[in-house]
């Protein structure tokens, strides 16, 4: 049978080596930009004063003229209308959390533990029907 040769990985022992890279110097000296002749880098020149805006004294103003000087609110945008799927889902969590309800107020012999997961469910699933409205309000 013949011998088969393996590859070794290691390195052979008469590797050269490697030629070291010259020290950067300690400190680098910053980058100057060419002064461009056209540019001016004078301050610039202090202009005209500008005049004062006319301010009417407070018997002059009218009620137009306040109701004109009243920022106006700011319109709501009227929320998208929901989806099929959308309306489906949120039926479906309001029949699960009204069922969650009369099964806390109706039996009488529930332990506390299943009290308080049945007011943990309650409050993630009020908590879920908020975000999903505010959601839809704020969103595009």
């Amino acid at each position: 049978m013949a011998e088969t040769r393996r590859v070794s990985s290691a390195l052979p022992s008469t590797a050269r080596p490697r030629p070291r890279l010259p020290h950067p110097p300690r400190h680098n000296t910053p980058l100057r930009i060419p002064a461009d002749e056209t540019r001016d880098l004078r301050p610039p020149a202090s202009g005209p004063a500008l005049p004062r805006p006319v301010v009417p004294a407070p018997e002059d103003t009218t009620e137009t003229d306040l109701r004109a000087a009243r920022p106006r609110p700011a319109r709501r945008a009227v929320p998208p209308p929901r989806s099929r799927t959308e309306r489906t889902a949120q039926g479906v969590l309001l029949l699960g959390l009204t069922l969650n309800v009369l099964a806390l107020l109706r039996a009488a012999k529930l332990s506390p533990s299943d009290l308080l997961l049945g007011g943990t469910v309650l409050l993630a699933g009020v908590t879920l029907l908020v975000l999903m409205e505010t959601y839809r309000r704020t969103g595009p």
